[in-house]
């Protein structure tokens, strides 16, 4: 029951876009997802803990480092899999 859609009204594949991969459609967000809430709240317990004296200041910059690299890792994952659909789309126009 799937319509063919004009290519003028074909919509660019932009960050906010589903991106349809093998059969699987997957989201990809640029906002706070729930992993990210829990990444703050650790970061904050984990400054509370050491304001108090109960975690070394050199123990929290390894945390929030790793963190830090962690999220980046993520979002060039999510990058590459956007610049991969920005790709496929493309083919897909140039076959056509």
């Amino acid at each position: 029951m799937s319509e063919e859609v004009p290519e003028e009204e074909v919509e660019e594949v932009t960050e906010d876009s589903n991106i349809e991969e093998e059969g699987e459609t997957e989201s990809v967000e640029l906002g706070i997802t729930p992993e990210d809430m829990k990444i703050m709240v650790d970061i904050v317990e984990k400054i509370d803990e050491a304001s108090k004296g109960e975690l070394p200041s050199k123990e929290l910059e390894k945390i929030y480092e790793y963190q830090k690299n962690k999220k980046k890792e993520e979002d060039e994952k999510r990058q590459a899999k956007l610049h991969k659909a920005k790709e496929k789309k493309k083919a897909k126009k140039k076959s056509k």
